[in-house]
């Protein structure tokens, strides 16, 4: 219970010290005493042997000591609350800043002067005099002599002479040449235009075939594998005097004469897998290339 009072009594002081105004310690006192009040019945309740006589006999002894203290130390704070309130000056009253009226003053309609228009003097007009420009003396242009076209004789080609074959009486012109198997094999035939005077000009178990008329109508070209390969023969228009011109391994096919009857072409597969075109004389000599 001792150390209860001790406890109280340091917060008193501790409280005195820290709350300046009079009715904050006042407040701060009554709190600690609350809290007392509600400690000392707490260590009753927690008493063992009649707690009652106990914890009142202690109660009203640590009561009274304090209560005269208390009283002592209330003075005290009543003395300091009267002092720090004499010693602070009295308020000053605020002088009320009583408004003074303005006076309405009545404006005084002061009439605005009317401009009066000055005349404004007419400029009189002075003519500019105007520059007479100087005519600029214009380039005569200069005549251009055109060249007179002479013109540049053209040079007349001189028609070379065709040497035109002379008919054989037995030349047979108007007969045709062609390929038939009719007896078997296939062989090149003759007939008149009129398809009259069917004549068999080859006979031979291989083919002939491709016949090709000379311009002058005496020989006949065709194809043939009698040798056992494809080669250009010739003959004369009855079938005699079969002649072989190629001797290659490859083919040569597609005799075709020239105009003069000179020189004979046909298309051979002798320089590799592709066909080109060929020439050579009537005689099968003279073998060239011509494309590629």
């Amino acid at each position: 219970m001792s150390r209860v009072w001790v406890s109280l009594g340091t917060c008193c002081h501790y409280g005195v010290r820290h709350f300046p105004t009079p009715v904050a310690r006042l407040r701060m006192i009554r709190t600690i005493l609350l809290s007392a009040l509600a400690a000392v019945v707490l260590l009753a309740m927690a008493c063992g042997d009649d707690p009652q006589v106990d914890i009142e006999a202690t109660v009203d002894a640590q009561v009274a000591a304090r209560l005269d203290a208390q009283a002592t130390s209330q003075a005290a704070i009543a003395a300091g609350i009267q002092a720090t309130i004499k010693a602070q000056p009295s308020p000053t009253a605020m002088p009320t800043n009583t408004p003074t009226p303005t006076p309405m003053v009545t404006p005084t309609h002061t009439p605005i002067p009317t401009n009066t228009p000055t005349p404004t003097a007419t400029p009189t007009y002075t003519p500019v005099p105007t520059d007479t420009p100087t005519p600029t003396p214009t380039n005569t242009p200069t005549p251009t002599i055109t060249p007179t076209y002479t013109p540049v004789p053209t040079n007349t080609p001189t028609p070379t002479p065709t040497n035109t074959p002379t008919p054989d009486p037995t030349t047979p012109y108007g007969h045709i040449a062609f390929v038939s198997d009719r007896d078997g094999d296939l062989n090149i035939y003759v007939m008149n235009a009129d398809g009259s005077d069917v004549t068999r000009l080859t006979d031979h178990p291989e083919r002939d075939w491709d016949p090709a008329w000379s311009p002058d109508g005496q020989r006949i070209a065709f194809e043939s594998n009698r040798d056992g390969n494809r080669d250009i023969y010739v003959m004369n228009a009855d079938g005699s005097d079969v002649t072989r011109l190629t001797d290659h391994p490859h083919s040569d096919v597609w005799p075709t004469w020239s105009p003069d009857g000179r020189r004979i072409a046909f298309m051979s597969n002798r320089g590799g897998n592709n066909w080109d075109i060929y020439v050579m004389n009537a005689d099968g000599s003279d073998v060239t290339r011509i494309t590629n």
